[in-house]
């Protein structure tokens, strides 16, 4: 017993081999003609700009390296798409990070990316998250530390703050991930958070005064180990939540020190603000998971709690997702006095919701291991849930490639994937034997492999080693939970075979197409040698000019106003997405021969690519990430311009000035692993020798001031008077995105192509007409015009998104009834949040999905509960409460202009007054789908 208990010098030993274990690799080199280029980074006033410079100039396996010292960072620094890339410091105690005056939410926002590092450096004081990595392949982060000056308890005059950011370090939906010897502290959720991710290692890292110290979290394949949480409020919680992109299995917790989390919980918002306060480690919802050799001492409430998802929400709707707990090995792991202090109990506190039980249970007194004592049990379901082609998770399926995990988990369990559609019930077959009972007949019975064990652990006399606490859930009034505590742990008695350790294929090694993009010099030397005045799409496929005028695209170079050059069209949306009442020129240019196809989401989906069709990507029907982001599939070679401005009219809509702020360029390329969208942005000035106007192109960004006032250009657009609307104020941080922010809202990994994919140009909001198209329809002028193909004969059918903000604009349905009310709202979300909103996009994370082809109810935010909200749920319980708009996260967001808080989150620093009254009328009267849960309590 001695020697299974010797988990501290087990930890000594794996101290010493972590350093020499070489993680395996099956990639290749990058030829060594190819040698990597380090952007050195110094601390001072141009540090911003210069770093953001080299997050967009560097290629494969580059290095951007931060010099020590404290950096004053105005916005976030966004990675995107890059392989190979290393971002590095001088080491975590001395290059310091600072986003305090950020414009944006995180810190490092690095997405799509594949063999990223980033270590030796520290991330604080930002407006949401420090350091996030998201939908990301083979990522190492080590040696980093990330939190909040004020909550740093290695400082005098430490406190927690409310008001601090969500996650510390939070890598999310990653698949080859290794966390090492980082420390996070004061996040409001959890300060090391690793989250829809798959083959994951988490070891040697300190997590202090968060809420959680260390989450995993709907992780699959996941090892935590030599990790330290003490003085949080709960040291680590590994548990499922509904409504996800996959759900945890098959992990490993061991040889970690949960000790002295003691902390009052101070946060704000989802499960983390009803942690109870003085729990070492929390397991809820957890299949195949072996929790071994650790120490949980001095925490005031228990060592261990293992719950079903009841006490997270009992009302959940996800039919996809186990509560129950199956296949949880707890052994040799030493307890050490917990359970001595219970926070007092407050009926308006869900937190000390474990004190009530405690006390009604246990007659007050708590224990080592706290259990609910719930075991799963057959509900009747015979549909075995299939996938999105119909095919049942137990067998396979040659056409799908989307699925980043095996079809079943290691138990045999259906194992669901973002793409799954709901199952018409919860299948709990899988879980069961048929054992014959000689009084009863043949009983159904939950496999002895499955269940919940204990074993060779160690206990001192603080408190008895364990309480069973027979309850259901968190609900104190139901009758059930009027059943006495049962502190007989022999029940548990058992053990189960050893959890499969994860395997993660690090260091990266880049692969031998790895290629680099031309450099600045370069770029500026060949755009200034083609010829002008005329189009260059052959250049913007492969350079980035310094200057928007050497594309060639307008005909008055001085005016992206003015006629296109070539093939380039004018184009309009029905319901677009807001930027700071700022005046948008949109126009599309399409390569001489080529054409767009169609697409939409009625007829445009296809299982295969149609004869003939070799450029542009197609979806298989019912796949709602398609669904959500059909545009028009443009040919490689495209640019997409739109320019930004501030007009200023007199009363009677006649133009004064206007300001032209930016001009930002899509433009589809072809990249090593196939097309690619590049995003570019151009911010016009004065040049000071020719006193002409230019936009330069600043991939860095840039903080701009302005004023407007104006009508709409809509006539029909009216105001609450009846009159025509007019916008009248002033922008004072108008933000220019950088080059790497476009794939924030752009980014999206199931349109079939890289990098910042368009938006807007969905045949929806495209099927109107044009005035600067002679009033035609703007679909069928690019099939006259030759520039698009596959256009439905029977024109009526093809779809059409209504304008959000003109009542009666939805066919059939008459203005002002709640029906055109929900169709307008629905367009406008789509315009305005789909984009990240959608099972492939930015917030895909958060399980909220926006598309007006989501249904209506708890995938869309009908009493959804909100995921990594932090501060931004401003207190409150759920996404959208049917007709109570002032309970609603959702509005909340839209409505504010706070830093952390606002939605979206780039692309507006002013709320959009209208906008957010009309989504407030919407919830009054909203009409979920039926079945969608909306009675939220």
């Amino acid at each position: 017993m001695q020697d299974k208990l010797n988990w501290l010098g087990r930890m000594a030993l794996l101290t010493c081999l972590g350093a020499a274990v070489l993680l395996g690799s099956t990639t290749q080199a990058v030829a060594a003609t190819t040698p990597a280029k380090v952007f050195h980074i110094t601390a001072g006033p141009s540090a911003n700009d210069e770093a953001q410079k080299a997050f967009f100039y560097a290629s494969e396996g580059d290095v951007v390296e931060f010099g020590a010292g404290t950096f004053d960072f105005k916005s976030g620094l966004i990675i995107q798409g890059k392989r190979g890339l290393t971002i590095r410091g001088a080491g975590r105690d001395k290059t310091r990070l600072s986003f305090l005056r950020s414009n944006t939410a995180e810190g490092i926002n690095a997405s799509h990316c594949e063999g990223i590092t980033i270590e030796d450096l520290e991330v604080i004081d930002t407006p949401g998250n420090g350091i996030r990595v998201f939908r990301s392949k083979y990522v190492t982060l080590r040696r980093i530390k990330a939190g909040w000056t004020d909550a740093d308890p290695i400082k005098p005059g430490y406190q927690t703050k409310p008001s601090n950011g969500f996650y510390a370090i939070y890598p999310v939906m990653v698949q080859q991930l290794l966390v090492e010897d980082t420390y996070s502290y004061g996040s409001v959720d959890a300060g090391l958070y690793v989250g829809q991710s798959s083959d994951v290692i988490m070891r040697r890292n300190e997590a202090r005064y968060n809420v959680i110290g260390i989450e995993m979290e709907n992780v699959q394949r996941g090892l935590a180990e030599q990790n330290l949480a003490t003085e949080n409020t709960a040291g680590f919680l590994a548990y499922d939540l509904e409504g996800l992109s996959q759900y945890g299995e098959g992990s490993i917790v061991r040889y970690n020190r949960f000790v002295g989390n003691n902390v009052d919980n101070f946060g704000s918002a989802g499960f983390v603000k009803d942690a109870p306060r003085g729990t070492g480690a929390i397991i809820v919802a957890q299949d195949n998971i072996e929790f071994y050799g650790n120490e949980l001492a001095d925490n005031w409430a228990a060592g261990l709690l293992i719950m079903n998802y009841g006490f997270v929400n009992s009302k959940s709707t996800d039919l996809k997702q186990d509560w129950f707990n199956e296949a949880v090995n707890v052994h040799h792991n030493v307890f050490r006095n917990n359970g001595k202090k219970l926070q007092a109990f407050d009926p308006n506190n869900a937190s000390t919701t474990l004190t009530a039980a405690i006390l009604l249970k246990g007659f007050g007194i708590s224990a080592h291991i706290l259990t609910d004592g719930q075991v799963d049990k057959p509900n009747g379901c015979t549909k075995y849930p299939v996938d999105q082609n119909g095919i049942p998770l137990n067998q396979p399926n040659a056409v799908e490639t989307w699925r980043v995990n095996p079809r079943l988990t290691t138990l045999g369990a259906p194992n669901f994937g973002i793409n799954d559609p709901q199952p018409p019930c919860h299948f709990n077959g899988w879980k069961f034997n048929t054992v014959p009972n000689w009084l009863l007949g043949p009983q159904t019975k939950l496999k002895e492999e499955f269940r919940v064990c204990m074993s060779d652990n160690s206990f001192d006399a603080a408190v008895p080693p364990y309480l069973n606490l027979n309850m259901q859930n968190g609900e104190l009034t139901n009758l059930r939970n009027f059943l006495l505590g049962d502190r007989n742990m022999g029940k548990l008695a058992c053990k189960l075979k050893a959890v499969k350790e994860p395997t993660v294929n690090l260091p990266y090694v880049l692969p031998d197409n790895a290629v680099r993009q031309p450099s600045m010099e370069e770029s500026a030397r060949v755009c200034g040698a083609a010829a002008r005045n005329k189009l260059n799409l052959d250049l913007a496929a492969t350079y980035n000019c310094p200057t928007l005028d050497q594309y060639g695209l307008f005909q008055d170079e001085q005016d992206p106003r003015s006629k296109p050059m070539g093939t380039g069209m004018p184009f309009e949306l029905t319901s677009t997405l807001f930027t700071n009442y700022a005046s948008k020129y949109r126009f599309v240019f399409i390569p001489q021969g080529k054409q767009a196809q169609y697409r939409d989401t009625k007829t445009g989906f296809q299982t295969s690519k149609p004869a003939g069709v070799t450029d542009g990507p197609w979806y298989p029907a019912g796949d709602l990430s398609a669904q959500s982001l059909a545009t028009l599939s443009f040919p490689t070679g495209t640019v997409i311009a739109k320019t930004f401005s501030f007009r200023r009219e007199d009363a009677s809509g006649n133009l004064i000035n206007e300001d032209l702020i930016e001009t930002r360029l899509l433009i589809k390329r072809n990249g090593a692993n196939g097309p690619y969208w590049a995003g570019l942005p151009y911010v016009w000035e004065k040049d000071a020798t020719s006193g002409k106007l230019v936009a330069r192109l600043t991939p860095q960004g840039k903080e701009l001031t302005g004023s407007y006032d104006y009508q709409d250009h809509d006539p029909d657009v009216k105001d609450a008077n009846g009159q025509r609307a007019r916008y009248k104020g002033e922008v004072k941080q108008y933000g220019v995105p950088s080059a790497m922010a476009c794939v924030v809202c752009h980014g999206n990994e199931r349109a079939g192509e890289a990098g910042a994919v368009p938006i807007g140009p969905k045949v929806k909001f495209l099927n109107r007409t044009n005035a600067a198209l002679g009033n035609q329809n703007q679909l069928q002028y690019m099939k006259a015009a030759g520039l698009l193909s596959g256009l439905p004969e029977s024109f009526a059918g093809v779809e059409k998104a209504p304008r959000w903000n003109v009542p009666g604009d939805v066919v059939g349905k008459p203005a002002g009834t709640p029906a055109d009310v929900q169709a307008r709202a629905r367009a406008y979300l789509e315009a305005n949040c789909a984009s990240c909103h959608n099972p492939a996009g930015e917030a895909s994370n958060s399980g909220l999905f926006l598309s007006s082809a989501t249904p209506l109810n708890t995938q869309s935010g009908v009493c959804k509960k909100p995921v990594a909200a932090g501060r931004g749920a401003g207190g409150m319980l759920y996404d959208i409460v049917p007709g109570k708009p002032e309970e609603s996260i959702l509005l909340y967001r839209l409505a504010s202009a706070e830093n952390g808080v606002r939605m979206p989150t780039l692309g507006r620093v002013v709320a959009h007054a209208e906008g957010a009254t009309f989504i407030r009328d919407w919830i009054k009267v909203m009409q979920p789908d039926e079945n969608s849960g909306d009675v939220c309590k």
